[in-house]
């Protein structure tokens, strides 16, 4: 308690002298954070009208600045740069696709890579257990018809390498794959074509491909596009 008064006493004295924190500081031979603390601990900032953070006599760097000023642009371009990071040249992005495209990634890679999304799928969102994906109203009436026509056994999302059939005949080698809508745009017809060719490759087997609304429509379902 008696070092507490001495410590406010000097506080109070310093603070009527107009001293400032830096210089309180050095006369009592403590760090500012510590002088701080005190002056808060006894509420003497506000007895004494001090800011927090400022100095007597400081002027800030910007004051009667305006935004066109060369320091104030560096500033704000520091600042985003920070957030952000730095903005790359058109020059640096046209050699990174050019690079990318010079690489191309082999078939193998992709399958590594196919298997490890997967992989990581299962153990962050399935506790650690096999994942597959979910199957379309409209999907499985068709599968189901076919497997009625054709007297068959249609095993759903047959896994391939990181891949999956929508209904595989295990029993004839025949893969059944269902294109619903989003099939149809130019950059899933290239993913499914690579897609087929690979199957074909590694199971050897006939690859018939589907049309969801054609089907439907066949067997007098009624076309529902799935949401």
């Amino acid at each position: 308690m008696k070092q507490r008064k001495i410590i406010k006493s000097e506080l109070v004295k310093l603070l009527k002298e107009g001293k400032t924190c830096a210089d309180i500081s050095k006369r009592l031979n403590r760090n500012k954070s510590a002088i701080c603390w005190w002056m808060t601990k006894f509420k003497l900032q506000k007895r004494f009208n001090i800011k927090a953070g400022a100095k007597k006599g400081h002027i800030p760097w910007n004051t009667g600045l305006t935004k066109k000023d060369k320091r104030v642009k560096q500033m704000a371009k520091n600042i985003s740069i920070a957030h952000t990071g730095r903005k790359k040249s058109k020059q640096h992005i046209k050699n990174w696709i050019r690079n990318r495209i010079g690489h191309p990634v082999s078939a193998e890679t992709k399958k590594r890579q196919r298997l490890a999304r997967l992989n990581y799928i299962s153990k962050c969102s399935n506790n650690g257990d096999p994942i597959t994906p979910t199957i379309g109203k409209n999907e499985m009436l068709i599968l189901k018809n076919i497997e009625k026509e054709n007297n068959i056994v249609l095993e759903k999302q047959f896994p391939v390498d990181g891949y999956f059939i929508d209904g595989y005949d295990t029993r004839n080698n025949i893969a059944y794959e269902v294109d619903e809508k989003h099939h149809h745009t130019e950059k899933n017809k290239l993913r499914d074509k690579e897609r087929e060719e690979y199957i074909k490759e590694k199971l050897n087997c006939q690859f018939i491909r589907l049309d969801e609304r054609k089907e439907m429509e066949k067997f007098g379902q009624g076309y529902k596009q799935n949401k």
